[in-house]
């Protein structure tokens, strides 16, 4: 099929061209490309090589790189992954597709392996992942078990924590300001604990064994967390947020009133929004969980017999 088409489409387009742009002679030069099969087949291998070392060069040189992982089945039941890699390349952000493979069974403990293999073999560092986007799926996403659990646990960056590399590389920018701004570093320091939490939260609603007054549960909790957690930071209490509070305590200063309610604002706006989109639970369905919790001579369309 190549052949075929290297004979009937490109090397008659090839030839018309240098004919028409530079004569006869060149077009004659054109013609006489070999184009048998394993000639085709090995500079189509070449040129694949050439890439996948031009990939692996760049990778290697840049300082940080993210990973986007996607798992399907094909129509015969079998699972493949594909990851594509996005990185740092002389000051420009650069996207590429770094390989795929199939898996014979689709755990986090599967996939992790088929990647952490790839890595070895071509001398990329787990270290250099400062961040993993996958399509959602259980085995993906699971906070302890799951890949992305697996993958902190090489890979524990985060932006917050790399601040410095970070500005270093932003020397050259406008932004390089902002990673010495103890003021906007705690903003930083307090959205990079929020994020964990909600990114907690929402792998704890997902699962074939959730019901509605899981959620409920998970969801209450969570906005009256979000009220308490806002008087405590008026009060200059930040245990709920680790990331934060060690940075002030390794920086040795304090928030500012100013930053103290904004944060206090935000988390109550947060609890606004939950309760928009939950209402509070209805106390008529509690007799679900415990029939004995209720008053029967309340419960309407009861039978006698019920």
């Amino acid at each position: 099929m190549v052949r075929l088409i290297a004979e009937e489409l490109i090397l008659p387009a090839a030839i018309a061209l240098c004919k028409t742009m530079l004569g006869e002679s060149a077009a004659k030069l054109i013609s006489s490309v070999p184009l048998s099969n394993n000639t085709i087949k090995r500079r189509i291998t070449d040129m694949s090589a050439n890439i996948e070392e031009t990939l692996f060069t760049r990778l290697s040189a840049s300082d940080n790189f993210a990973l986007q992982l996607n798992e399907s089945t094909d129509i015969e039941s079998k699972s493949s992954m594909l990851v594509f890699v996005c990185f740092i390349w002389e000051k420009q952000l650069f996207e590429d597709f770094l390989f795929s493979c199939e898996l014979l069974h689709t755990s986090a403990k599967d996939i992790f392996e088929a990647i952490d293999k790839f890595f070895t073999e071509h001398g990329i560092r787990w270290e250099k992942c400062v961040g993993i986007t996958t399509d959602g799926a259980a085995a993906m996403s699971g906070y302890k078990t799951g890949l992305l659990g697996r993958v902190k646990k090489v890979a524990p960056q985060r932006f917050f924590e790399q601040r410095d590399e970070v500005r270093v590389f932003l020397l050259e920018t406008r932004f390089v300001g902002l990673l010495t701004d103890f003021s906007w570093l705690s903003r930083i320091a307090y959205l990079a604990d929020v994020f964990e939490y909600l990114n907690t939260l929402n792998l704890s609603l997902q699962g074939i064994d959730i019901d509605v007054f899981h959620v409920e549960d998970k969801i209450e909790a969570t906005i009256k967390k979000f009220e308490i957690w806002a008087i405590r930071v008026e009060k200059n209490s930040f245990s709920n947020f680790p990331t934060l509070q060690s940075f002030l305590e390794s920086s040795c200063e304090c928030l500012s009133r100013e930053i103290k309610s904004e944060i206090s604002e935000h988390l109550l706006s947060m609890a606004k929004i939950l309760r928009k989109y939950f209402h509070q639970p209805d106390p008529n369905n509690t007799w679900i969980r415990n029939l004995f919790s209720c008053d029967i001579e309340k419960i309407e369309n009861l039978s006698e017999q019920e």
